[in-house]
């Protein structure tokens, strides 16, 4: 179970416990096939209709070539994702199955990472589930959101909290559930993405956690098993309790982490930029996404927080977390 799916894959995927027994008697919402295309694409003996230019990433690679390109076909019956390094992904409309290939010269790894990570993002969409791109923290039973844009210290403010003992939920996707007039955040992944100079910076050294690619020169990115001794992962859903959009200083300021509270015109505003693949939304995606963005500024406190650079001091921003955290359950009490 991912994000609160039943994923059933033809192969093992690296970045995914075995099912258990239990999981094995629960019912598929999404079926993969890892090196396989449908017969539909094999044969060419259906056309499922016109392939339309969906997404063009702004981001080229060496050759001036968009990362990431991806089509809508027969009218959203399809969608497919075409990665510069040849990695292609199909996807049926309504998120139910997917499909991916890959070069022979790429390791699965490479293309797990694309597939659980952006376009599993987009499946919830299609699936009607409105997430946002954060990392979430456990504090007191409750979900606590860091959300901000790339380099903000999403997962890097995650990892720290995990440094010191708090359970961790999700990294990169908080998905955002509501039910019994609450917002649950369903468990993800078991480990935090981090850039090697977060790793140096957490670590003391780039080298101390493994690549997510073994041997991948292209690919430096490192995990944080949150299974291993000393941390804790989640694997229930939990409610959202508070939301921090995370603002980094320039320089080597030295100043306390400053919490600011968002008025609810900025705060929808800077949720729904937030939203996670929001650049792949139609037009019906983006009015439900608006609109349960719209009753979640007006149920959970969103604050803005501006903290140093200096990764040295992560710990006394999490501290600063907690104790605005507290005071801020408190007055809602």
């Amino acid at each position: 179970m991912v994000y609160g799916l039943h994923l059933v894959s033809n192969l093992a995927l690296p970045e995914l416990p075995p099912a258990t027994e239990t999981a094995s008697n629960t019912s598929t919402d999404v079926q993969i096939w890892m090196g396989r295309q449908p017969a539909w694409v094999t044969s060419g003996a259906i056309s499922v209709g016109p392939e339309l230019d969906w997404y063009s990433s702004p981001y080229l690679d060496e050759n001036n070539v968009p990362f990431l390109k991806v089509f809508s076909l027969g009218e959203g019956a399809y969608y497919k994702y075409v990665y510069s390094e040849g990695i292609e992904i199909l996807l049926q409309g309504d998120g139910s199955s997917i499909w991916a290939t890959w070069p022979e010269n790429l390791m699965l790894e490479y293309t797990t990472i694309r597939l659980l990570g952006p376009v599993l993002g987009f499946v919830l969409s299609l699936r009607g589930i409105t997430s946002l791109h954060a990392s979430g923290v456990v504090i007191e039973g409750q979900v606590v959101a860091f959300v901000g844009e790339s380099g903000a210290g999403k997962s890097t403010t995650a990892a720290a909290f995990a440094r010191l003992g708090y359970p961790i939920l999700t990294d990169d996707i908080v998905t955002l559930v509501e039910q019994n007039g609450e917002f649950l955040v369903q468990p993800a992944l078991t480990f935090i993405r981090l850039w090697p100079e977060a790793v140096e910076g957490l670590y003391g050294a780039p080298d101390v956690l493994p690549r997510l690619v073994p041997d991948h020169s292209d690919w430096n990115k490192r995990y944080l098993d949150l299974l291993q001794p000393g941390y804790q992962f989640v694997r229930e859903a939990l409610p959202l309790a508070a939301i921090y959009l995370l603002e980094r200083r320039e320089g080597e300021t030295e100043l306390p982490p400053v919490f600011e509270e968002l008025s609810t015109p900025t705060a929808l505003i800077e949720l729904v930029r937030n939203v996670f693949t929001n650049y792949l939304s139609t037009k019906a995606m983006q009015s439900r996404q608006f609109q349960l963005v719209g009753r979640l500024v007006k149920q959970v406190p969103i604050r803005k927080l501006t903290f140093d650079s200096d990764m040295s001091r992560l710990n006394q921003v999490c501290k600063a977390v907690q104790a605005d955290f507290d005071s801020q359950v408190s007055n809602k009490i």
